[in-house]
């Protein structure tokens, strides 16, 4: 059984780097915006994720996008994926130096970190655990 229910996997991995694309632009655009909070609000879906979620956004932010970097299997080395995403939170952070109304901060750094290697175990973690199940080794119940 395969892992991916698509004609093939390559076709899965492509839909995944699409999506991953698509995210890391809109993510881009957020943390690099004067007020991203308003953007949040002006969209009624997203209104009523954007006030509990604030004080966590970094964290949760940069987890999902881990997550679908560890999904889009990109070819080269997993420390080469996490290098280019520290380095992508790295410049963004410092961006945010240049745009009047953001400033840098520590607690945003950390909480990108860690939801990078929250994300990024968090995938692992569920790619190793789904690999397992499809086993020709594993139990059926």
């Amino acid at each position: 059984m395969k892992f991916l229910p698509y004609p093939s996997a390559t076709h899965a991995i492509r839909a995944i780097r699409l999506v991953w694309l698509v995210y890391l632009i809109g993510l881009t655009w957020l943390l690099l915006d004067g007020n991203p909070g308003a953007v949040l609000r002006s969209y009624p879906s997203l209104r009523l994720l954007a006030k509990p979620a604030l004080p966590w956004m970094h964290l949760t932010a940069f987890g999902v996008l881990a997550a679908l970097s560890f999904a889009a299997r990109w070819p080269v080395p997993r420390r080469g994926v996490l290098g280019f995403l520290f380095f992508f939170s790295l410049a963004t952070e410092f961006s945010q130096f240049f745009v009047p109304t953001r400033c840098v901060e520590a607690v945003d750094l950390l909480q990108n970190f860690a939801g990078i290697a929250a994300g990024y175990g968090l995938a692992w973690a569920a790619g190793v655990g789904l690999s397992l199940s499809q086993s020709p080794y594993a139990r059926s119940v």
